[in-house]
């Protein structure tokens, strides 16, 4: 799942729209809006904006299995994109 996939599947587990995250947020509906139209956006937006849906932004060792412990994690998979060396 794409950061912005998360954060738009926290949103609606959340019953949230645009217009109530960004209230939570304090920013305007058209910051928000255009922080979820991003493919990728920064972890520190990512993790502000899952907060106010209720979710909070963890990395753990892969090893953890957390999908097997609770059916409301969601993993947040790295982009497609090529590295950058």
């Amino acid at each position: 799942m794409t950061p912005s996939e998360t954060l738009k599947t926290a949103m609606d587990r959340s019953d949230m729209r645009i217009v109530d995250m960004a209230r939570a947020l304090g920013v305007s509906r058209a910051a928000a809006a255009q922080a979820l139209s991003k493919a990728h956006p920064y972890a520190d937006s990512l993790a502000r904006y899952l907060e106010a849906a209720g979710y909070t932004l963890w990395a753990v060792p892969s090893s953890l299995h957390l999908d097997a412990i609770t059916s409301d994690a969601m993993r947040i998979d790295a982009a497609t994109a090529p590295a950058k060396d």
